[in-house]
C-alpha cells in the first residue's frame, strides 16, 4: 500500500471510526415492555391419569380440543363455558410411576403473553410409589384471551412433596 493511501486511512477514516465508536450507532427509540397483569385462576382439576402422552403447555379455547387432550371427564369436572373461558392445560406426559404430579399456582398477562406459574413434583429417591404408567396433568379455568395468546409456562419442581389441597 503506498504511503499516501495510508497517511490518508491514518488522518481521516481512523478519526471517523473513532467517533462512531465514541458517539455510538444511532438507535430506534424503544418502547417499554408491557407489564403482565395477573390473571384469576377459576377451577382447577389435576390428575395421574387421562393426560396427554407427552408434555403438553397449551391454552384451549374449544371443548372438543379440550376433550381430546383430557378426556370429557375432567372437562366435565371443571364446568368452563368455552364462550367466556380458556383452559390452560399442562401436561407432564407418560411417567413411569405414581408419585408425580402437577399444580397450577398463578398466571400474568401482558397483552400477547400467558406466563404461567406451575409446580412439578417427581416422587423422592425412597418414596413408595405405584409401580404403573401415569400421565400427570393440571388444567384450570380463566377469563377467556385471544386465541394467539402466547404461553409461557415457568415451572418449579419438587421431589417427594405431597400435593396441596
Amino acid at each position: 500500500m503506498p504511503a499516501r493511501t495510508a497517511s490518508v486511512l491514518l488522518r481521516i477514516v481512523l478519526p471517523v471510526l473513532c467517533l462512531g465508536l465514541v458517539t455510538g450507532c444511532p438507535t430506534r427509540p424503544t418502547t417499554p415492555e408491557p407489564i403482565p397483569q395477573p390473571v384469576r385462576i377459576g377451577q382447577q382439576v389435576t390428575g395421574e391419569r387421562g393426560g396427554p402422552e407427552r408434555f403438553t403447555a397449551t391454552l384451549v379455547h374449544e371443548r372438543d380440543a379440550a376433550v381430546e387432550l383430557l378426556g370429557s371427564e375432567s372437562v366435565d369436572a371443571l364446568g368452563i363455558d368455552f364462550e367466556r373461558q380458556s383452559l390452560i392445560v399442562l401436561a407432564m406426559g407418560e411417567m413411569p410411576s405414581g408419585g408425580h404430579w402437577m399444580r397450577i399456582r398463578s398466571a400474568q398477562y401482558d397483552g400477547s403473553r400467558l406466563f404461567v406459574q406451575f409446580t412439578v413434583n417427581s416422587p423422592g429417591e425412597d418414596e413408595m410409589v405405584t409401580t404403573v404408567l401415569t400421565y400427570p396433568f393440571a388444567a384450570a379455568a380463566i377469563d377467556r384471551l385471544p386465541a394467539d395468546t402466547i404461553l409461557r409456562p415457568e415451572a418449579d419442581e419438587v421431589r417427594g412433596q405431597s400435593m396441596p389441597e
